[in-house]
């Protein structure tokens, strides 16, 4: 009679501890035994789909043991079954004795481990009114099992999650809608959420239409820095290392208030009024500052902003600077008493503050 009936028992982590690019999936069942012949080995086969046929096992692998490592992908056996971490593989096992008897089938279905962890994003955090926003700069990516998503978490420093816990298990805050690596390297120009979207040189599908995470102020504390930390999962939930971006914060105010100062001194050498400028204790606590302007208005005649500084990561201060311009060719440099020099100073958000300064000025030097 044939072999007693055995039932799967195999490792869900399977055997693929190292980095490798092929796939691989471990398969292991209980020992079969045969009182009378004895048992002779195992047959196996190894297709994409549940369903096999006594026919395939014509042509079927052998294995005295109960359990096997099989791999896929390119010059592999199994490359025109599977090479991929994503879709299951069946494997189809059925013992023999020396008589010539086989048992019935058994079919294990395992989709291939994935060992290695997936690529983490760049991503810049931006300040705001009533959000902050997680800007997607460099995209994450996993060759092997393709990717779910990001998750971030935000706390009051870097890698702190007490402010806003990272995800519950596997769960993304921004899914990935297009998850493998063939899609990334491969331009297309697809549609998601009724936006069409070009993949190519660096950026992927998101199901958000513009490439960024939203965190709404109701969830956060308003003027307090803070760091937004983020991460990517793959599908099957390994994490990649946590990055983190910031200071960030909710900001309502508008910078602090600044003091101007202007002196006028004359260049003999190219015949010019020279206006010096001094703008002090120019701050921002909470989302720091991002430019500072100056203009200088004389009756009607108005020169329009000039950007002294502008800054790509906000600066905290409080801060001077002094500079030295010409005076503008409409400004009358014999009636210096009616000048009134502004200072605009922006912040993280974008709110500004802007002084004012009227003088009743002497000329304080000459220059050579």
């Amino acid at each position: 009679h044939a072999p007693s009936g055995f039932h799967e028992s195999f490792n869900p982590h399977g055997v693929n501890t190292e980095q490798r690019v092929n796939p691989k999936i471990a398969v292991t069942w209980t020992a079969s035994s045969d009182a009378e012949s004895g048992l002779s080995h195992y047959e196996y086969v190894v297709t994409s789909t549940p369903a096999v046929s006594e026919a395939q096992f014509a042509g079927a692998s052998i294995t005295r043991e109960n359990h096997v490592i099989i791999e896929g992908g390119p010059g592999t056996d199994y490359e025109d079954v599977f090479d991929n971490f994503r879709d299951p593989v069946h494997v189809h096992v059925r013992a023999a004795d020396f008589a010539g008897n086989t048992s019935d089938i058994l079919t294990l279905e395992q989709v291939p481990y994935d060992p290695r962890r997936p690529y983490a994003p760049i991503m810049q955090g931006q300040s705001g009114t009533d959000e902050l926003r997680l800007y997607l700069t460099g995209p994450a990516y996993d060759p092997e099992s393709g990717l779910k998503g990001i998750q971030y978490s935000v706390g009051t420093w870097p890698g702190a999650t007490n402010v806003i816990g990272w995800p519950s298990g596997n769960e993304v805050n921004m899914v990935h809608t297009n998850a493998y690596l063939d899609n990334y390297l491969n331009p297309a120009t697809q549609t998601v959420a009724g936006h069409t979207v070009t993949v190519s040189g660096g950026a992927f599908l998101l199901a958000h239409a513009m490439p960024y995470i939203t965190i709404p102020a109701a969830d956060l504390p308003e003027g307090q820095q803070l760091y937004i930390n983020y991460r990517a999962v793959n599908e099957q939930g390994h994490r990649s290392i946590v990055r983190s971006t910031g200071p960030v914060a909710i900001d309502n105010e508008a910078p602090l208030g600044h003091s101007v100062s202007q002196s006028f001194s004359f260049n003999h050498l190219i015949s010019q009024m020279i206006a010096n400028y001094e703008i002090k204790d120019i701050h921002d606590p909470v989302s720091g500052v991002i430019r500072v302007e100056v203009k200088m208005t004389q009756g009607d005649f108005d020169s329009g902003w000039s950007v002294l500084e502008e800054y790509d990561v906000a600066k905290q201060g409080p801060f001077t600077i002094f500079r030295s311009d010409s005076l503008p060719l409409n400004i009358d440099a014999n009636n210096l008493d009616n000048i009134t020099v502004w200072a605009r100073v922006t912040n993280g958000v974008h709110l500004q503050t802007v002084r004012p300064l009227q003088f009743t000025m002497q000329i304080v030097g000459t220059s050579f």
